[in-house]
């Protein structure tokens, strides 16, 4: 009996391979007439991103040819001559990226308060400056975005430290937390973006962030110029190098030339670190960042303005992160809400709603928790006076901006600055130090400059001592985490 079947089977294994091979031949030329359609015929992948490459011209750039200017007057520095720009390999789909018009239908004499509940019954508002500790928190921050009326959340590359604000963790598993915000991403492409991280010391950091760039990432998170100042050891936990080491300038230049926009947490009052960032801001004037928290400089509006007035791709936001920063930042604003209505009114288009919560596995942090605090924000933005349970007893003073300004700042800058692709920027202005309120000091181009004192000298055993300087409070976070 089985060798009377024997012919069938070979009849029917011949047929299974020919049917395998024409499926697979016409998979093939499908692939092919795909590729030929997009213009891809390189095999690298198609991602759908907030930016486009510009087109490869067959030429290498220099870096001094693009920014000869700003290194005018500093004939021993060598380390700009030999650099290239590198090549993308990144390939971009722009076919849902346009950026939405203003509204045309807002009504006239439409209140601060009317403007804010139709962009949040629209769903239309963009939180720029989020973090989040891993997918378990997705879901909660899905329902705080809900009841929030944001439409999209950007997610910022945390270290361990900046999930625990625990020391001893150190600037440690970030790239863990980059592969969490990639999977957040992957799940609901619509509601939230990733914008990694990086160790600047790290010598794979570019191609690691290439290659989450080609998985589908849209910006990155840097903590270069962060002055957070370790209480053990009195040394910075982020600053290990300059800004404006040579190491890092084949990543600007790669960010710059595919017009990936970053998140660039700046405290320009430490020292040096206004030099630095000067300088990679000059280096690379079509670069877009992000510099968060009014650039560290809602106090001395004096510097903020002038960081503004000389270099146009440069954004901020009006997060101020852990409560504390919260509060004092609330506080700021309501005793003098006309300085920064008049900072709005003069930068209507260089300002992005943000709300940098750090999401993590803390029980207290859920959705409430989250609208608490972006319903401060909302109100300080909009209300001419308002309370908070965040202060207790107090009344504050908001800064009823309405439409357009208000359209501007809750979403429609941030479409416009990951849709930006600015090319031959011109810095047209040199910085007024005077302005900037700090010292200028003799550096060396990328010498990291030491802290002014140890934190135990500069804090105290309290740490958020009543002595504190008034410039270390102006956002983001070092409080311990309960």
């Amino acid at each position: 009996m089985p060798f009377r079947n024997r012919p069938l089977l070979v009849f029917l294994g011949i047929a299974a391979l020919l049917l395998t091979g024409y499926v697979l031949a016409r998979v093939e030329d499908r692939l092919k007439e795909t590729a030929e359609a997009s213009g891809n015929t390189t095999g690298a992948p198609v991602v759908t991103r907030q930016f486009e490459p510009p087109a490869n011209t067959g030429a290498a750039t220099t870096r001094r040819t693009r920014v000869q200017t700003a290194q005018q007057g500093d004939a021993n520095d060598n380390r700009y001559d030999a650099f290239t720009a590198p090549a993308s390999d990144v390939r971009i789909d722009r076919s849902i990226i346009t950026p939405p018009a203003l509204p045309n239908d807002i009504p006239e004499n439409e209140t601060p308060e009317e403007a804010l509940q139709r962009i949040l019954d629209n769903q239309l508002a963009i939180n720029a400056h989020e973090h989040i500790q891993d997918t378990r928190q997705m879901q909660i921050v899905l329902d705080a975005m809900e009841r929030n009326g944001m439409a999209k959340t950007v997610l910022m590359g945390s270290s361990w430290f900046t999930i625990t604000l625990q020391e001893r963790v150190g600037f440690t598993r970030y790239d863990e937390n980059n592969e969490e915000l990639m999977k957040i991403a992957a799940a609901h492409p619509d509601r939230f973006e990733a914008w990694p991280t990086l160790d600047p010391e790290d010598p794979f950091k570019l191609q690691k962030i290439k290659d989450l760039i080609n998985r589908g990432a849209t910006g990155v998170k840097l903590y270069t110029g962060h002055g957070y100042e370790r209480r053990d050891t009195g040394e910075y936990m982020f600053h290990t190098i300059a800004m404006d080491d040579p190491e890092m300038f084949p990543f600007y230049a790669y960010c710059q030339e595919n017009h990936i926009p970053l998140c660039f947490h700046v405290n320009p009052f430490k020292p040096g670190f206004a030099d630095e960032f000067i300088r990679v801001l000059t280096s690379f004037p079509d670069l877009k960042v992000n510099a968060p928290h009014f650039i560290l400089s809602s106090i001395r509006d004096s510097r903020l303005r002038e960081f503004l007035d000389t270099f146009p791709n440069l954004y901020s936001d009006v997060s101020f992160g852990h409560d504390d920063f919260l509060t004092a930042g609330l506080r700021r604003i309501s005793r003098d809400p006309e300085k920064f209505i008049d900072i709005f009114t003069t930068y209507p288009d260089r300002f992005m709603f943000g709300t940098d919560l750090v999401m993590t596995e803390a029980s207290f942090k859920d959705a409430d928790w989250f609208t608490e605090r972006a319903q401060a924000y909302y109100d300080m933005l909009t209300q001419e006076t308002y309370t908070t349970p965040l202060l207790p007893g107090e009344t504050l003073n908001g800064l009823q901006l309405s439409s357009p300004l208000l359209d501007q700042i809750l979403y429609q800058n941030y479409h416009d600055f990951v849709a930006s692709r600015p090319e031959g920027t011109v810095i047209e202005r040199e910085i007024e130090w005077g302005n900037l309120g700090v010292p200028y000091l003799e550096r060396a181009p990328g010498e990291a400059l030491p802290p002014a004192g140890s934190s135990e000298a500069q804090f105290g055993h309290g740490w958020l001592d009543t002595d504190l300087h008034d410039e270390e409070m102006e956002g983001c976070c070092v409080v311990p985490w309960p």
